[in-house]
């Protein structure tokens, strides 16, 4: 009478042979859910990080064009970067000097 209870599909081999199948994909294969849910989160960081290399790429490219072509902007990269003055002009540096120590 027991047998009379459990439902026909749970007495089929196809049933068993599918639910082992899905676990073994699902938790025990090298490339299981888990696993595909971690590559899916890496792909779209790398994505992210492509998009933020290609608007920092055009940003430089933006820059160099006007390096090479802008007068103004050369000699205000000059007098940043490379402490340029015209003569007749004074330079003051100016440092952050640490605190003093006791």
């Amino acid at each position: 009478m027991a047998w009379r209870k459990v439902p026909r599909f749970w007495l089929s081999p196809y049933f068993w042979i599918t639910v082992v199948a899905l676990l073994w994909l699902g938790f025990l294969d090298n490339y299981n859910w888990i696993e595909q849910y971690r590559f899916r989160r890496r792909i779209e960081q790398m994505r992210a990080q492509l998009r933020f290399y290609e608007n920092e790429i055009q940003l430089l490219q933006e820059e160099e064009k006007a390096l090479l072509t802008d007068p103004y902007t050369q000699e205000y990269h000059a007098r940043k970067h490379y402490w340029v003055k015209r003569p007749n002009e004074t330079l003051y540096i100016l440092q952050k000097s640490e605190p003093p120590t006791k």
